[in-house]
């Protein structure tokens, strides 16, 4: 509507109104937690469900917290374990809403409106995680840097998650560090590997590897129009269709500098893309 949320890297949260930027309200959520800014700073978004903004602290008894997105109150604090660099999402599972958050040794659940825990699945990581998981319908792909690699989980309650498939070990397809994969009908699309990397095809429904082109690099991808939109960190956009019949890129072309982190964004026929000093805007209309 009226209203712009933006979460800062030192873990400022702002209420600004969308014609003048305005601030209407704000707070230090590492504050109200009590907790400090971590290692890599706060690289969280917000979720907006309903009412609220659903932010992750990373706190001891808070790792999540709730403000109201009208008056700025906070509403509740949810969970005990430490904040990773993934942000929350959200599904409806058997009529009931509910929240998920992949921070720092478990993958978690909570209700909605007032943050009670729902179950818990255990994650461990030695260095927290990096992505997002990606919501499905009653389903979820949670990928990680760790050993254990990518799973497809299925929710069918309040209850913890079924596991359809897991892709584990340092062979794993979707072992991804830093990269959110995307689905496009049966197919999902992202990076695997760690320091030698390749851009993988994977089934959805079984985990299988359909196809991979090796040596791509880290990049970040965006789903649109049955394309694939990959800023790598090497600062290329590159274009390819999202197909199980193999990779064919479209187009490649150096807009960013290098380390480039940032996933592109798309709306209303545009590009957006960042890298550590600029924002781009690319028109993508009849291209």
């Amino acid at each position: 509507g009226e209203r712009l949320f933006v979460q800062s890297v030192t873990g400022s949260l702002l209420c600004l109104k969308t014609d003048t930027g305005v601030v209407v309200w704000q707070h230090d959520i590492l504050k109200d937690a009590g907790n400090k800014i971590p290692d890599y700073g706060m690289s969280t978004s917000p979720l907006i469900e309903g009412d609220l903004v659903l932010v992750i602290t990373g706190a001891k008894g808070a790792c999540a917290a709730a403000y109201h997105k009208l008056s700025g109150q906070r509403v509740w604090t949810s969970g005990d374990d430490r904040g990773a660099l993934g942000s929350p999402v959200a599904l409806t599972v058997a009529g009931q809403r509910q929240v998920v958050f992949f921070t720092w040794t478990r993958l978690w659940g909570a209700q909605a409106t007032d943050g009670k825990e729902l179950w818990r699945m255990d994650w461990p990581s030695d260095e927290g995680h990096l992505t997002t998981p990606l919501v499905m319908g009653d389903h979820l792909f949670v990928v990680s840097y760790t050993l254990k690699g990518g799973a497809l989980l299925r929710l069918t309650g309040p209850t913890k998650p079924t596991v359809v498939w897991t892709n584990e070990g340092p062979k794993s397809a979707l072992r991804g560090c830093w990269t959110c994969p995307v689905a496009n009908d049966r197919f999902l699309y992202g990076i695997g590997g760690h320091s030698i990397t390749s851009l993988n095809c994977v089934e959805l429904e079984t985990g299988k590897l359909v196809w991979k082109r090796e040596r791509f690099g880290q990049a970040m991808v965006t789903l649109a129009d049955g394309h694939l939109f990959l800023a790598t960190a090497d600062g290329e956009l590159v274009v390819a269709p999202a197909t199980p019949r193999g990779y064919q890129e479209k187009g490649r072309i150096k807009l960013l500098g290098k380390d480039s982190y940032a996933t592109p964004a798309i709306a209303d026929k545009r590009l957006y893309l960042r890298d550590q000093d600029h924002v781009l805007c690319l028109d993508l209309a009849d291209r």
